[in-house]
C-alpha cells in the first residue's frame, strides 16, 4: 500500500491530506484534529475523513461499502476502514509529533 502525504493546513485545527493507493483501489483520507502546542501533549484526532475512487472516478459510500463487502465478504469493508484509519492516524500523529 503506497501512501503520499499532500496537503496540511496548520492553525489550532489541523487538517491533513494523504493520497492512498491500493491495488485498484485509491483513497482521499483527510485527519481533522486540534491542537494547542504547549498545552497538550499531541494533537486531538476528532475525524479519518474517506473518499474512494475506482478507476479515478469517486465512489458512492454506499455502493462502494456494497461492493466491497461483495467482493471480500461480509463486515470486510468495516475491517479495511478501520485499517485505513488505523495507519492514517499512526502516520500523521508520528509526524507531527517529530516536528
Amino acid at each position: 500500500m503506497n501512501i503520499t502525504e499532500t496537503d496540511l493546513t496548520v492553525s489550532q485545527n489541523l487538517a491533513q491530506v494523504y493520497y492512498i493507493k491500493d491495488g485498484f483501489i485509491s483513497i482521499t483520507a483527510t485527519v481533522y484534529a486540534i491542537h494547542e502546542p504547549g498545552v497538550w501533549e499531541k494533537p486531538d484526532v476528532h475525524d479519518v475523513d474517506l473518499e474512494f475512487y475506482l478507476n479515478s472516478k469517486r465512489c458512492n459510500y454506499s455502493a462502494f461499502k456494497k461492493l466491497y463487502n461483495e467482493l471480500f465478504g461480509e463486515n470486510a469493508y468495516t475491517k479495511y476502514v478501520d485499517k485505513i484509519e488505523d495507519l492514517i492516524e499512526t502516520k500523521f500523529l508520528t509526524k507531527y509529533l517529530k516536528s
